[in-house]
């Protein structure tokens, strides 16, 4: 079980080193040199997802690591958007990337100032911490 875990862990990073060109081809590689973004929320798609634009005006869909919320169309799901949204929308904050989801979103620890938000949203009960994916 655990090394199936390894195994599958291994080729989702050689994946994604192997599907990163270089910034002359126009995409970004997220190396452990890379794995901290900055930059200003500009859009915030539910209660886990939002996009930031850096100040190279490249734009990152993330995923917020560890934690799950209801989509949009169920009960509180609205809710959770509006929350992250007055948390984040129109700041700029420091993500730590962590993987790449299977719609290419990259996931991410987001951190505004001294706060957690991933945490956040988990201790105000706007978020199920989910601990499959979790990272703490």
């Amino acid at each position: 079980m655990k090394f199936s875990f390894l195994i599958v862990r291994l080729i989702s990073i050689f994946t994604l080193l192997v599907s990163c060109l270089d910034e002359k081809a126009g995409k970004k590689y997220f190396g452990p040199e890379t794995a901290l973004i900055s930059g200003r929320v500009v859009a915030v798609a539910d209660g886990d997802t939002l996009t930031l634009i850096d100040r190279n005006k490249t734009e990152y869909r993330i995923r917020l690591a560890g934690i799950d919320t209801p989509e949009k169309s169920q009960p509180f799901g609205k809710r959770a958007k509006t929350e992250l949204s007055q948390k984040v929308f129109g700041k700029t904050v420091n993500i730590k990337i962590i993987d790449i989801d299977r719609y290419k979103r990259l996931i991410g620890n987001v951190h505004l100032k001294n706060r957690w938000i991933n945490r956040e949203m988990i201790q105000q009960g706007w978020a199920w911490h989910y601990k499959k994916k979790s990272s703490f």
